[in-house]
C-alpha cells in the first residue's frame, strides 16, 4: 500500500445499504427496520412534538440541565428518514453541547417536492423565536441532506429579516443538488471502500425466518452491493485503491446462537477472499481486497444502551490502528484482539474449529460439552501451530 493510499485511508476511518432498484416506500420501510435495531442509549428520551405546525422530536438526555436548544435537520436525500429516526446522531449532538435537541420532521419528496422540507424548517425555526428562545440560544445542525436544508435555512431566515442562531453545524451537507461544483469532477476517484454493513440479531436455524431475511439483507446484500457498484469503476481508474469488507469472528467460528448472522459473516469473508484472488489476477489492477475483524469494539452500534465503554472492548481507533498498520504491511486478513481475547487465543479458536472437519469432531465441538476439557487443554498447550 502506498503512503498516499494509506494517508487517504486513515483520514477517512477517521471520520468517525439500501438494494438499488426498489421503490422509495420499500426502502424507508428497510430503513426503518435497520435504525430500530440500533436501540438508543437508556438516557435518552424522545417525544413527539411541534413547532410552527411542523411535527418535531424532542431528544433529551438524563442528567443533563439544556441551557441551548439545537434545532436538528435529518439525513436522507429529502426522500429518506425522519426527525425520530434520526435520534441516535441527534442525540450525540445534544449530549456534547450539553443542549436539547430539537429534530425537525419536514416534508419529504416525492409526496412534497419543493420547497416544502425549506418551508417547514423556516416554520419551525420562526416559532422556536416565538416561543421566546433567544437565537443567541440556538444552533442549527444537520448531516447530509440535512446538513444542506440547515445551510437553506440560515439564507432563509436571513432573507425573511429574521435574526440568525448563534452557529450552525452541518456533516457532510448535501448543499448543491444539481451536482455541478467541481468536486464532482476532483473528488470523482475512489480510493477506498469500506463495506461495513451490520445488523442483528437474525435467528437459529430454524426460527425468525423475517430477520434472517432483514439481516442477509443488510450484512450480506450490503456489501455484495458495494462491491459490484464500485469494483470495476476503481480497477478502470488505474490509481492505488482498497477494498475493506468488515467481518467478524462470528463468521469463522460460527458460535451457536446466531446462526443467520454466522452465515452473513461467513459470507463476507468468502465473498473477500473470493475479491482479493480475482483483483490479483486482472492485469494492471492496482486495487487490494483486505478482510477487517474486529474484535468486541464499544460503538453507538453494539452499545445497546451503555454509556460506558466495558472494559474487555476496544474503541474503533484502535481497530483502525490496526488496520491501517497491517494493511500497510499488505495483510489480506486483520484479524484485531480486544482486552480480554488475545491473538493467541483467537488463533486458537480458529484452529480447533478447522480440525473439526479434520478429525471428525462434531460440529461446533467448542461448545460440545464432550470436548470441553480436551478444548480447555487445547488452549493450554505450549504451541499447537505449525512453525
Amino acid at each position: 500500500m502506498s503512503t498516499e493510499q494509506r494517508e487517504n485511508l486513515e483520514a477517512i476511518l477517521r471520520q468517525s445499504a439500501l438494494p438499488a432498484g426498489i421503490d422509495v416506500s420499500e426502502q424507508r420501510r428497510l430503513l426503518r427496520e435497520l435504525i430500530s435495531a440500533q436501540p438508543l442509549p437508556a438516557d435518552v428520551t424522545v417525544t413527539a412534538a411541534a413547532l410552527g405546525g411542523v411535527p418535531t422530536a424532542e431528544i433529551t438526555i438524563d442528567g443533563i440541565e439544556p441551557r441551548h436548544v439545537v434545532l436538528y435537520f435529518h439525513s436522507g436525500v429529502y426522500v429518506l428518514g425522519d426527525a425520530f429516526q434520526a435520534a441516535g446522531l441527534a442525540s450525540q449532538v445534544g449530549r456534547l453541547t450539553r443542549a436539547k435537541v430539537i429534530s425537525v420532521d419536514y416534508r419529504l419528496a416525492p409526496e412534497h417536492p419543493y420547497p416544502a422540507a425549506v418551508d417547514d424548517a423556516l416554520a419551525a425555526y420562526d416559532a422556536l423565536l416565538d416561543n421566546g428562545t433567544d437565537p443567541s440560544d440556538i444552533a442549527f445542525a444537520g448531516e447530509s441532506a440535512g446538513g444542506g436544508l440547515a445551510v437553506a435555512t440560515l439564507v432563509n431566515a436571513r432573507d425573511h429579516g429574521l435574526p440568525l442562531p448563534a452557529a450552525a453545524f452541518v456533516m457532510s451537507p448535501y448543499a448543491d443538488l444539481t451536482l455541478a461544483g467541481a468536486t464532482m469532477d476532483t473528488k470523482r476517484a475512489v480510493d477506498v471502500l469500506m463495506n461495513n454493513a451490520g445488523t442483528s440479531p437474525g435467528g437459529g436455524p430454524f426460527d425468525h425466518y423475517e430477520r434472517w431475511q432483514r439481516v442477509l439483507a443488510v450484512n450480506l446484500w450490503g456489501v455484495i452491493n458495494g462491491v459490484h457498484a464500485f469494483t470495476q469503476a476503481m480497477i478502470d481508474q488505474k490509481t492505488p485503491g482498497a477494498i475493506v469488507n468488515t467481518g467478524s469472528k462470528q463468521g469463522i467460528t460460527c458460535p451457536p446462537g446466531d446462526t443467520a448472522y454466522n452465515i452473513t459473516k461467513a459470507g463476507v469473508k468468502v465473498l473477500t477472499e473470493g475479491l482479493a484472488h480475482s483483483l490479483r489476477n486482472v492485469e494492471g489492477c492496482r486495487v487490494t481486497a483486505h478482510l477487517l475483524v474486529p474484535g468486541s469494539t464499544f460503538t453507538g452500534m453494539t452499545a445497546r444502551g451503555r454509556t460506558e465503554k466495558p472494559p474487555g472492548s476496544w474503541t474503533p481507533d484502535q481497530v483502525i490502528d490496526v488496520l491501517v498498520e497491517r494493511m500497510g504491511k499488505g495483510d489480506f486478513y486483520i484479524i484485531c484482539p480486544d482486552n480480554d481475547v488475545t491473538t493467541d487465543v483467537d488463533n486458537r479458536r480458529i484452529l480447533w474449529g478447522a480440525e473439526d472437519i479434520i478429525r471428525n469432531r462434531p460440529p461446533l465441538s467448542r461448545w460440545h460439552p464432550d470436548y470441553a476439557d480436551e478444548f480447555a487443554a487445547f488452549l493450554k498447550a505450549p504451541s499447537p501451530f505449525r512453525e
